[in-house]
């Protein structure tokens, strides 16, 4: 067996506005093909979110935001995450890996398909963004309409295992005008 090295990488999840098809999407997984330190990227329409998996130690999340904007759409930092432990191993040995397809196995589609489908519709969800590579969704939700519990409870009805491993509250942006509407009572949080 060959000696591998650990990949400590850091997650980072982008808000992304401007997007209107499939080939925004497209752009700006483009704009980090070939990027040194990337590992891999995520976008969801939908969600207008990016995340992206990467060394912060060759490229920094505002490096990231910036690619983005490069590509002409608004970006936003949202958070950034290195798990203390190595997502991976890199194998210097490129045999050892091996692709096997067989019957019964899932895509990555499908499973993005079944958590995605499980959260269609649901009320308080603002927005979704799953990385099967880090094993990780970041959803904005409404707490007063579901719970961060609820959410893992729903990803593991769909066979999945989940837990809650963060929730923090949703920064207004500062450059929204002051509505003179009641406040509703929400209270949006992001939960990983």
């Amino acid at each position: 067996m060959a000696p591998s090295r650990a990949a400590h990488m850091t997650i980072t999840t982008l808000k992304v506005s401007g997007m209107t098809c499939g080939a925004c999407t497209s752009s700006i997984e483009a704009g980090f093909s070939g990027v040194e330190g990337v590992g891999s990227v995520s976008v969801s329409l939908v969600m207008e979110r990016a995340v992206v998996i990467h060394d912060a130690e060759r490229i920094s999340a505002q490096q990231l935001r910036d690619i983005v904007e490069d590509r002409r759409f608004d970006a936003e930092v949202l958070g950034s995450d290195r798990p203390e432990s190595p997502l991976f191993d890199i194998a210097e040995d490129e045999d050892e890996e091996e692709d096997e397809e067989e019957d019964g196995v899932e895509t990555d589609e499908q499973i993005l398909g079944s958590v995605e489908g499980a959260f269609k519709d649901v009320p308080g969800i603002k927005g979704f963004s799953i990385s099967l590579l880090s094993e990780r969704a970041v959803i904005e939700h409404d707490t007063n309409l579901i719970t961060p519990e609820t959410l893992a409870e729903t990803i593991e009805d769909t066979g999945f295992d989940a837990e809650v491993l963060d929730t923090k509250a949703v920064q207004p942006l500062a450059t929204k005008p002051k509505s003179r509407r009641k406040a509703t009572g929400s209270k949006l949080v992001t939960t990983t």
